[in-house]
């Protein structure tokens, strides 16, 4: 799932979920948001980031500790200062406070910070490209802090508290490194107006089958069975990542796992496609195991003319904010999505008069059976599909600054282990919707909708794309092929000869940018 990008995302900021954290330094200048207001509301943020730049840093060692972690959604900011407060009561010489920042600024802030030798343990440099400073040696990897012992999890090594699958996605691609830590994970699947439900008495589909003629239902009623969410977010790419997913599933057995961090695939939020090193894609299709043009690629085309009939007419190029006014209005049904957008459209609903406000539902991309089947005419197994998760382990990351103490990343390490601990997750879920799963394994009291995760992951395909080129000039290009053929000017045959030749040119520049080599 590809999120729009960070000025579209901007425009929602005060609903958004993400977070940003900084730790700011009283001789540190004041860096205005980047972004104007789009909201009443605006204004007061700026000024609450503005103030949280003039913020106490981390004092030297053995002086105490004051820091200000930034956070862009305010809705959340009162629950996390009472899950600091409580590690302060643990730790009185170690203060934690959360304050409102627009991400944009907090990126240029920190990243001068690091630069000039100012910054404090704990930092969160997202916004821009890791590569540059990480491979410049200002962040230090969380990996040999991994296995220490977590005292707000019974003790247990750190890394089995937690879902790995998140921890994998976060690793740096030039050298596997954890340089970013998830305070939550993303999941995707599809949003649904529970009223229009209600009203035509339909449930959620659990099947492919199912699916389809949930959509004729919704067609029949007079609505519009899926929204298309627009130029950022289009179903011309996340259709094919998806069904991908589950194709390729049987290509399981010739995975290798990272020796020193495997996955527990019981686990219901482990992806498979998780596991792959940089380079499998490419060296799978080189080496004929991934056939780019064969039956398991023809299958998924087939599948995906039968959803093309349902989707919003005349939206191409439109922006996605377009589509929640669409949802609000209950002229779209359904719609795909991703976690972060639920404290949105919750928001959007409630923001409606009381007579045509409604409940949002959630549902993953349902298969086409629970049961691996072997599809007629085709010579593979095709695996249950699953849903999608978006391509990182999420936006919301703690780094440390590889300059400063080993005493003082420890204080931080340890903190970070209190915010991802079961007890203190339960709490962030339970006092606010967050539209994310937790990172955290055994979380108590954990509200239903996240008790049974959708195990989803990106796929196989795309996971080839975006670890080695970035995944611009392919995502654009994947847009423009299956635009045409969602609108009728390209055939099936067309547009699978044009996908593959995109896949795999843009392999060919990963290659050669990485120096893949395959065995």
């Amino acid at each position: 799932m590809r999120r729009p990008n960070a000025s579209i995302r901007s425009t929602w900021l005060a609903i958004s979920a993400g977070l940003v954290v900084s730790i700011v330094s009283a001789c540190a200048p004041a860096i205005p948001a980047t972004v104007p207001p789009t909201s009443a509301e605006k204004p007061a943020e700026a000024t609450a980031a503005t103030e949280a730049t003039a913020a106490p840093t981390q004092a030297s060692s053995g002086q105490g500790t004051e820091i200000v972690v930034t956070w862009p959604m305010k809705q959340q900011i009162e629950i996390l200062n009472q899950l600091a407060a409580k590690y302060t009561e643990k730790h009185p010489d170690y203060k934690v406070t959360f304050q409102v920042m627009e991400f944009a600024a907090n990126e240029v802030l920190i990243k001068s910070q690091l630069q000039g030798g100012e910054a404090a343990a704990l930092v969160n440099p997202f916004g821009g490209s890791l590569q540059p400073i990480i491979e410049a040696g200002f962040l230090a990897p969380w990996d040999q802090y991994l296995d220490m012992p977590n005292p707000y999890a019974g003790g247990k090594p750190w890394k089995e508290t937690l879902h790995q699958e998140w921890l994998m996605r976060a690793r740096f691609t030039g050298d596997n490194k954890l340089y970013t830590l998830p305070i939550y994970a993303d999941m995707a699947g599809v949003f649904y107006n529970k009223t229009v439900f209600d009203k035509l008495q339909v449930q959620p589909p659990q099947t492919w089958a199912e699916w389809l003629a949930l959509n004729d239902k919704l067609k029949a009623g007079g609505y519009e069975a899926l929204g298309w969410m627009g130029a950022e977010v289009s179903p011309e790419v996340w259709l094919p990542g998806i069904m991908s997913d589950a194709v390729f599933r049987h290509l399981e057995d010739k995975l290798v796992n990272d020796p020193n961090f495997k996955l527990d695939l019981d686990d219901p939020y482990t992806d498979v496609a998780a596991q792959f090193k940089p380079g499998f894609a490419y060296c799978a299709w080189k080496g004929r195991v991934l056939n780019t043009r064969g039956d398991e690629v023809r299958f998924m085309f087939d599948r995906i003319s039968e959803l093309v009939p349902y989707f919003q007419k005349g939206f191409t190029g439109a922006k996605w904010e377009d589509l929640m006014v669409s949802f609000a209005n209950q002229r779209v049904a359904t719609f795909y999505g991703a976690g972060w957008l639920l404290p949105i459209l919750q928001q959007t609903a409630a923001d409606l008069p009381k007579d045509q406000q409604f409940e949002v539902g959630f549902f993953p991309i349902p298969g086409w059976g629970d049961k691996a089947t072997t599809p007629e005419g085709y010579n593979f197994v095709l695996a249950p599909m699953r849903s999608s998760t978006g391509g990182g382990a999420g936006n919301e990351v703690f780094a440390l600054n590889a300059k400063a103490s080993e005493e003082d990343r420890k204080k931080a390490v340890d903190f970070v282990m209190w915010m991802v601990s079961p007890e203190a997750q339960s709490e962030m879920w339970n006092g606010v919707m967050v539209g994310m799963f937790p990172i955290s394994k055994d979380v108590p009291d954990l509200p239903e909708a996240y008790k049974n995760p959708p195990a989803g992951g990106t796929a196989i395909l795309q996971l080839g794309y975006e670890v080695g080129s970035g995944g611009g000039e392919f995502y654009q290009n994947n847009l423009n092929i299956m635009n045409k053929f969602f609108l009728g000017q390209a055939t099936k045959e067309e547009t699978i000869k044009a996908y593959a030749d995109n896949w795999e040119a843009s392999w060919e520049v990963a290659r050669e940018k990485n120096n893949w080599t395959c065995q």
